[in-house]
């Protein structure tokens, strides 16, 4: 009978380790899921030492929660989940997942006094995170009956789309679909046999299934100095008009403030380029709005980039810009003394760049519209400030030290402009700007 015992024990423990050196085993050799797989049942530890079984019936939803403790949207959507579970009762399963540690966590919740919510919560997870590699939280999947429903963004997170599909219909959610393998942000959207193309031009939609930040990429010829090449990401229809006038208005490049200001007017006949700030309409709004664009000119044939896009822009949406001048209060950029300011031209060749050090920026080789007046022009507004115009004459190019504190201090930077034979004018300026209408 001892023998018995004694073999009895070994085999349970045989078994045990095998079970433990195959779920090892599995875990090193996790393969990514995606939206339809099935999902097994999983056994996991939540920080406050409790098992959670990651498993749910037909009929019900189990939410996973991907955040972390640098994610605003994430944090602010916590209590949202709460209540969504306190109505949805036992049909709504929620588990949050994130890759921080316990250390972390617990040091946010007690820095910004959070509520702990009624749901369980994994932290330092190195599973779900490999079963479901994604960039950018927060992030949602929504597993019923055994299987990966849906993958989605937080605004789709509502109690009318969950009710609609414990109800058995069909939700047409913008999804979180994995990007292409050695995807980059400046990878080109044509294929690797069309890139070498000089010019072409291309619009298209349903890249807002994919989490690729809202960009825009411009790239500049050496010997040109002009742009060339330009690529938008899951940018509004707004976003790309204001983009193709933006030189003509401002004369300078930016990615920033693609938005309506008191020099860029949305018509009423064109309320429908504004952002739907309603969730339940967000996935339909995108959908409609949201477009990815690429162009390429070939410069060396005379031919200008925002030229090309102004014209793609007319084609493919129903809107019309029109130019009006104004007198603005403006700060103006003018020559104060001719012998200072020549002796920071540039020659016309040479790398071009800001240089951002501790205390200053470092111009090189750049045109006054690219440097003085795009730092000035976007430090204002922020603030709704008036917009810096040149006003010197001169379009080439300057090499000249910046002090950083002409974000938030213009007497500083007028003695310093004062050093190079400069100066800022404030008075009211023509300025041209654009009103956008509906075809």
């Amino acid at each position: 009978m001892r023998y018995k015992k004694v073999r009895s024990q070994l085999c349970f423990l045989l078994l045990l380790s095998c079970v433990v050196v195959n779920v090892v085993a599995q875990t090193n050799h996790i393969k990514p899921l995606k939206r339809g797989d099935s999902f097994s049942t999983l056994v996991l530890t939540d920080r406050n030492n409790k098992q959670v079984e990651l498993t749910i019936d037909t009929g019900k939803l189990l939410l996973l929660d991907f955040w972390n403790v640098h994610c605003g949207a994430c944090i602010t959507a916590m209590p949202k989940l709460d209540s969504l579970k306190q109505i949805m009762g036992d049909t709504l399963k929620i588990v949050s997942v994130t890759t921080d540690s316990e250390e972390k966590v617990a040091q946010l919740f007690r820095k910004l006094k959070l509520k702990h919510p009624s749901f369980p919560m994994i932290v330092g997870d190195s599973i779900l995170s490999r079963l479901f590699p994604h960039e950018g939280d927060p992030y949602y999947i929504w597993i019923t009956g055994g299987r990966i429903a849906y993958i989605s963004n937080g605004w789709s997170l509502t109690y009318d789309n969950i009710k609609s599909m414990l109800a058995g219909n069909r939700l047409n959610l913008t999804q979180r679909l994995p990007l292409p393998e050695g995807y980059t942000s400046t990878s080109q959207l044509l294929t690797q046999s069309l890139v070498e193309l000089e010019e072409y031009s291309l619009l298209l939609t349903g890249l807002d299934n994919y989490h690729i930040g809202g960009s825009i990429h411009t790239l500049i010829d050496s010997i040109y100095d002009e742009p060339y090449f330009l690529k938008a990401i899951n940018q509004s229809r707004l976003q790309l008009i204001i983009k193709a006038y933006w030189n003509e208005i401002f004369s300078f490049e930016t990615r920033h403030y693609l938005n309506p200001n008191r020099f860029i007017v949305v018509d009423s006949s064109a309320k429908d380029l504004m952002f739907s700030n309603n969730n339940q309409d967000q996935d339909d709004w995108r959908r409609k709005n949201l477009f990815s664009y690429e162009v390429k000119v070939n410069l060396a044939g005379g031919n200008n980039l925002y030229k090309r896009m102004r014209e793609d822009v007319t084609r493919f949406f129903p809107y019309d810009v029109v130019f009006e001048t104004k007198l603005l209060p403006s700060l103006v950029l003018e020559v104060s003394d001719s012998t200072l300011f020549n002796k920071i031209k540039a020659p016309s060749f040479g790398s071009s760049r800001l240089d951002w050090k501790t205390t200053t920026i470092e111009v090189r080789n750049l045109s006054l519209n690219n440097s003085i007046v795009q730092l000035i022009s976007e430090s204002q507004f922020h603030s709704n400030g008036p917009l810096c115009i040149n006003n010197t004459g001169y379009e080439g190019k300057i090499n000249m030290i910046l002090p950083l504190s002409l974000f938030n201090d213009l007497d500083i930077l007028q003695k310093s402009l004062s050093g190079y034979g400069l100066k800022l004018v404030q008075k009211n300026f023509p300025v041209k700007t654009i009103v956008i209408k509906k075809r």
